[in-house]
């Protein structure tokens, strides 16, 4: 119990100045962002001990791994994403259906904190949830429920991480952009294969980080 309060108190305090930070209207999306983390902790820690739930999540090296490695592997799949999302934007284009000036608009009435936090704790709260512990807790089910000939077909994983990526999705109803909805699917999709394929979530974190960097800086950039 007292690891477990330990623990607790340590995500919170992470989480705690951009809570304080934050104009009240924004305070909102960092005390989501800490109940997603806090559900992604629970379920991986169901039926292990909560200490072991970091690892379980993908967030800590395994025996063997390099965290260098997973860092290179992060870089490579940000560039990953961002391929994918370009592609995505050109053919939203040409249907006439690019509406990423509401993401930016969304991107450039942010405060300060809010921002520091779309590239810090919002990427390892999302990654925690989404891919640490619906992609591969659901993945984990998928398996040991098919068949062999599913398994050899890797629609464990397809389904896995179609959930997955159709959860992150939803998440960014808000901005209100067909662009964005279609874009985070897309490249949550990249995040599952890359966190199936390092098995880890380092990769994701890394990436998912970059990713949001890229985007803020490219918006103000722009304006």
């Amino acid at each position: 119990m007292g690891k477990q309060l330990l623990l607790l108190l340590f995500i919170f305090s992470l989480f705690a100045p951009f809570i304080i930070l934050s104009p009240p209207a924004q305070a909102g999306m960092v005390i989501a962002s800490f109940f997603f983390f806090m559900l992604a902790v629970f379920l991986a820690s169901l039926g292990k001990k909560p200490s072991e739930a970091l690892g379980q999540l993908g967030l800590l090296p395994k025996k063997g791994q390099s965290l260098a490695i997973l860092l290179l592997f992060g870089g490579a799949t940000v560039v990953a994403c961002a391929a994918v999302s370009e592609a995505i934007s050109l053919i939203l284009h040409f249907l006439g259906v690019l509406d990423v000036y509401l993401v930016q608009a969304k991107i450039l009435s942010l405060p300060p904190p809010i921002l520091l936090f779309a590239v810090t704790l919002a990427p390892l709260a999302e990654e925690s949830l989404f891919r640490g512990a619906i992609f591969k807790k659901s993945f984990s089910f998928a398996i040991a429920a098919s068949s062999k000939s599913a398994r050899d077909a890797h629609l464990p994983f397809l389904a896995s991480a179609l959930l997955s990526s159709a959860l992150f999705s939803l998440m960014h109803v808000g901005y209100g952009s067909i662009a964005e909805l279609v874009v985070a699917f897309s490249i949550g999709m990249v995040l599952c294969m890359a966190t199936a394929r390092a098995n880890s979530l380092i990769p994701a974190v890394v990436a998912h980080a970059c990713f949001n960097f890229a985007s803020i800086i490219f918006t103000v950039i722009l304006a």
